[in-house]
Formats: structure tokens, sequence, C-alpha cells
């Protein structure tokens, strides 16, 4: 890669029947995510986007990113 900094947003819809909340969000190492603190109301999407640093970064590479809220499972599924 050319770029330094990568970015992806991952967009999820609120199938439930209550508003989702995300409470937190995990990540490795020289990864920047974004996303709102707002509840996400029923059939509404919402977006978490996620920036990479990859300045130092050579060959191949995984990196993880978990997501916690207030919802049942099932509730809240990602859409593209």
């Amino acid at each position: 890669e050319t770029d330094t900094l990568l970015t992806y947003s991952f967009v999820f819809c609120n199938t439930g029947q209550d508003s989702a909340l995300i409470k937190r969000v995990e990540s490795s190492c020289n990864v920047i995510v974004k996303y709102s603190k707002e509840p996400v109301q029923p059939d509404i999407s919402g977006t978490i986007d996620i920036l990479l640093d990859v300045s130092e970064t050579i060959g191949k590479f995984n990196k993880s990113i978990y997501v916690y809220g207030d919802t049942s499972a099932g509730d809240v599924v990602e859409t593209h």
C-alpha cells in the first residue's frame, strides 16, 4: 500500500424493537474507531468508521475490532 491511513465504514441497521447503543469498542493497536454515542433507533442505520495506520506495517497483518452494545444477540445486523 502507498497510503499510510486506510479507512473502512461498517454500516449496520437496528432491526430490534428498541433503540440500540454502542457501549464501547475495543480494537487492536494502530486502529482508530469512530462511532456515534447516540442511540440508534429501530429501523435506522448507524456507522462505525475504522481508520488503520499502516505507516509502519510491512507485509500481511490482522487487526481485530470488538463492538459491545446494549442489544440482544441478533437485534443489530451489519449491512452493506
